[in-house]
């Protein structure tokens, strides 16, 4: 796999020993840019989670039985999915 031109310029000659050891999966540009989207997205998912409920207990002042179901359907989506597409896969 060939490197970036960017990349090139920034190396130099000292620091290719570096670059060697750093696998080639890591070197590509359009696999740095999806692993950087999917863990902004996943940061977003897990600030979400935390500040729903919280937002939820201190604007709307809600019961612990409404906490509850809307943790609960926080997390259904992600359940009833996985639950399918993993029976999908396997076949």
């Amino acid at each position: 796999m060939t490197q970036s031109p960017e990349l090139e310029k920034e190396i130099g000659g000292a620091s290719r020993s570096v670059l060697d050891r750093v696998p080639a999966i890591l070197r590509d540009v359009a696999f740095r840019r999806y692993w950087s989207a999917q863990t902004i997205s996943y940061m977003g998912d897990q600030v979400t989670m935390v500040a729903l409920p919280l937002i939820a207990v201190l604007t709307l002042r809600v019961s612990p039985l409404q906490m509850g179901l809307l943790s609960a359907a926080q997390l259904l989506p992600n359940l009833l999915i996985s639950l399918h597409a993993g029976a999908w896969v396997d076949r």
